[in-house]
């Protein structure tokens, strides 16, 4: 392992600040939706307002990553069970925007998520690896090919990331080009957005580094 600095901003994220309480923990009666729709269950963060897509069994399918200019307008639904996965998701989602350590889903699980919306093949495999990169750590998108057992593959695995439909839970964030750049990022305002979510991560550690994996 090669430990190297990744470029972090030091700049405070500006949204403002919210409610920590999710939106509705249970309601009575669980909502009727047809199983091939989405949820829209508006969480409140820190950072701003996060969107959860869940299915009609309450398993998460995309996140909005939170932004301070967002309406929880039309969006506020009572979650039906308070132990489901979309319900453990909202309040992850909201002790990370604050700061707090967050332990997510186990790869496994989130692959499963993903594969139940129909994901499969390289792009699955590039997730449930993604998925284990753990914080403080920032792999190349050739060593991310690598990891899904094709490592010829980074562009591929470039084209995985832009399409994460769950980003912060399967940390795109933290893939880099080999250049040592920044590089994009799909959601937010982009790469700055990365950045600050470097600067959120990397609190604890001294002078905001990172541990970035060395291509193999």
């Amino acid at each position: 392992m090669n430990s190297k600095r990744c470029p972090v901003s030091r700049e405070r994220w500006p949204g403002a600040s919210t409610s920590k309480s999710i939106v509705s923990a249970a309601i009575q009666a669980p909502l009727r939706v047809p199983m091939d729709a989405d949820v829209r269950i508006a969480v409140p963060t820190e950072w701003g307002m996060a969107v959860v897509h869940a299915d009609a069994a309450w398993m998460p399918v995309r996140i909005e990553v939170p932004v301070a200019d967002r309406s929880s307008q039309g969006g506020e639904v009572a979650i039906a069970d308070a132990r489901s996965d979309a319900a453990t998701l909202c309040a992850k989602l909201q002790s990370y925007f604050a700061g707090e350590p967050v332990t997510w889903p186990k790869p496994e699980r989130i692959g499963a998520w993903l594969a139940a919306r129909g994901m499969h093949g390289f792009r699955l495999r590039a997730m449930v690896a993604l998925a284990a990169v753990e914080r403080g750590n920032c792999v190349t998108y050739g060593e991310l090919a690598r990891r899904a057992g094709s490592p010829r593959a980074a562009r591929a695995a470039g084209s995985a990331c832009a399409a994460n439909p769950l980003p912060i839970v399967v940390p795109c964030h933290r893939v880099v080009p080999a250049d040592g750049r920044v590089g994009s990022y799909s959601a937010g305002d982009g790469s700055p957005y990365k950045q600050r979510l470097w600067q959120l991560e990397a609190s604890n550690h001294q002078a905001f580094t990172y541990t970035r994996e060395r291509d193999l």
